[in-house]
């Protein structure tokens, strides 16, 4: 028969097993926000875990003639540029810091853009350029694993600090308990 010892070892891993773990899911945080919420982890849940992924951002390039002063001059120089045989070539007419710019095309990659920008050059373009545009910005995703009884302490401290950001339950439970 089991010895006493055997008998409370056994009892203890079956209450660690039985408090169940929660997995809380915070997508596309924020760098900063994402630090915040490790610290407030950290320091007032020591019972939760943490798990960081950094997603990617993504960006494009653009190569373009940057903004001229009236809708006269871009279109000149729309026309000077159609008679150097450019093709794809696009004024934009939304309002903001580019309005009256003239696109010369959007690229995935920097070596691309910069192949399109040496072509135009080759071909008596001179005021054309190359810049980054940032069409999504780097982001982090938080996974919080932790005792299920203390779960809704945890999001509400989330909530506070991060009320824009709603979490999600993770895709797969593992329990931390062994």
């Amino acid at each position: 028969p089991p010895s006493e010892t055997t008998k409370v070892e056994t009892a203890v891993k079956v209450a660690e097993k039985s408090v169940a773990d929660v997995c809380t899911l915070f997508g596309d945080l924020p760098i900063a926000a994402a630090d915040q919420l490790e610290a407030r982890v950290s320091d007032k849940f020591p019972a939760f875990k943490t798990v960081r992924t950094n997603v990617a951002g993504s960006a494009s390039y653009w190569v373009f003639i940057p903004p001229l002063a009236s809708k006269k001059d871009s279109d000149t120089k729309a026309a000077e540029l159609k008679k150097l045989g450019v093709p794809e070539l696009f004024v934009v007419q939304e309002s903001g810091p580019n309005n009256r710019a003239i696109s010369l095309g959007l690229f995935s990659s920097k070596e691309a853009a910069t192949t399109r920008l040496e072509m135009l050059q080759s071909m008596g373009v001179k005021s054309a350029k190359v810049t980054e545009r940032v069409t999504k910005p780097a982001a982090v995703m938080l996974e919080i694993r932790g005792p299920e009884t203390q779960a809704d302490a945890l999001r509400q401290a989330a909530a506070e600090l991060l009320p824009e950001i709603k979490p999600s339950t993770c895709k797969t439970v593992s329990s931390t308990a062994q």
